[in-house]
């Protein structure tokens, strides 16, 4: 299942929007499970919003989060609700292994913006126009913050040091049993 659209981004580049899905089982419906899991990630995203910063903090226990925690669990609700299994949960520098670069052009939601520093926010929605709307938790702030690529920040902070735009590689979501 794939949709080729051009759009201007935010951020002045021409974006190549593709929703083309990995090959998670090898069956006809792995293109299906993969939409699912990429459509349940804004509403997921969204009920997370607020939720305090705590360093190791896990939303399902604590109530809390921290970046790792909370990009497991927006990956492992979505995989859920696609019938799917996200890897077991891996603290932030063992975490990013489960990346591969994607050029800016192809950004999709679940992608990740990471910094020179190694902090990332995730991309959770993206428009038509080409605006991308990010999460992250914010150590500073002390809760789960959301950014677009509209906002000032994203241009003279996230864009000023970028590393690059990282997505799952297919080998982190396998068929439930």
């Amino acid at each position: 299942f794939a949709i080729l659209m051009v759009a201007p981004c935010a951020w002045g580049a021409y974006a190549t929007t593709a929703d083309s899905s990995p090959d998670i089982s090898g069956d006809a419906s792995a293109a299906a499970r993969a939409h699912i899991f990429k459509l349940s990630i804004p509403d997921i995203a969204e009920s997370l919003i607020g939720m305090p910063y705590q360093y190791g903090g896990n939303p399902d226990i604590t109530g809390t989060t921290d970046n790792s925690h909370l990009f497991f669990t927006l990956y492992t609700r979505a995989a859920e609700k696609a019938g799917l299994r996200f890897i077991d949960y891996q603290p932030m520098r063992f975490f990013l292994k489960n990346f591969t670069a994607v050029e800016e052009t192809q950004v999709q939601v679940g992608d990740l913006i990471l910094l020179n520093n190694n902090h990332a926010a995730m991309i959770y929605k993206k428009e038509k126009s080409g605006k991308i709307y990010c999460i992250y938790a914010s150590e500073k702030r002390k809760k789960v913050l959301t950014f677009n690529s509209d906002n000032l920040v994203f241009t003279i902070y996230w864009l000023e040091n970028i590393k690059g735009f990282y997505r799952l590689k297919e080998r982190t979501l396998q068929r439930a049993q």
